[in-house]
Formats: structure tokens, C-alpha cells, sequence
């Protein structure tokens, strides 16, 4: 004996077969919208912040980069990486006075002088030259 289901849609989901195609075509539809959901997180829209990065004076950044590039980062925490590559915030602020004397109108001499007399930490190689 055959046992009556007590849930009418199964009957009519089983009878119909547009309904069927329909439930697969909505469920395709949201996993595409799901899809583009997650390429527009990984790929965010540019924010007002972004046109900064085009007002970069590559001549003075080149510069400051060279300058620190003399230098070893005295924090004591980094293990005395070279200031051009270092992230601490020791090493950014000491990039930011760099930059800082730069667009005051010192030389790149005077700003070496400067930062070994104020923070120290000049390379024994650089020294010696």
C-alpha cells in the first residue's frame, strides 16, 4: 500500500516540469549574482583618497629614497633594516623629516648632516666614503 504524502507541493513539483526548470534557472541567476557580489569586493571602486597617488613628485621621493637608503632604522625592533625599506614608524617618520627638510630647500648633503646628527644610524660603508 502506498503511503499519501501530507505535502501537496512535492506533487505538484514532480508534475510540473516548468516549475522545475524555473526553480533551476532562479537558482543559476543567484549564483551568478553571488559571483559578481565577490568580484566587486575583491575589486573595490576607487575612493576620493586614490587620486593622491597621482600627485607623487617622483624627482623628491627618488631622492628621499636615496637619502634613507644610507641609513640603518635605530628602533632596535626591525632588526636594522636599511630606512629606504623599512616599515616601522620610526623609519617613516625619519622618511617624513627627510622629506620634510627636502621641500624646505635643503641639499641632499645637508640632509644626510641632519639626519646622522639627529638620529644617527649611518651605514659603517657610507661612512668610510
Amino acid at each position: 500500500m502506498k503511503k499519501k504524502s501530507n505535502f501537496p507541493a512535492k506533487q505538484i513539483v514532480r508534475s510540473n516540469p516548468v516549475l522545475i526548470t524555473v526553480f533551476i534557472v532562479f537558482g543559476i541567476a543567484i549564483i551568478f549574482y553571488a559571483i559578481y557580489l565577490f568580484q566587486q569586493n575583491l575589486n573595490p571602486q576607487p575612493t576620493s583618497d586614490s587620486s593622491s597617488l597621482t600627485d607623487v613628485n617622483l624627482p623628491l621621493e627618488t631622492t628621499i629614497f636615496s637619502i634613507a637608503k644610507r641609513f640603518v632604522c635605530v628602533c632596535g625592533k626591525c632588526g636594522e633594516l636599511s630606512l629606504d625599506v623599512c616599515t616601522c614608524p620610526d623609519a617613516t617618520k625619519v622618511r617624513d623629516q627627510i622629506r620634510l627638510n627636502l621641500e624646505a630647500g635643503q641639499t641632499p648633503e645637508q640632509v644626510i648632516a641632519f639626519v646622522n646628527d639627529t638620529y644617527g644610524g649611518m651605514k659603517p660603508e657610507v661612512k668610510n666614503n
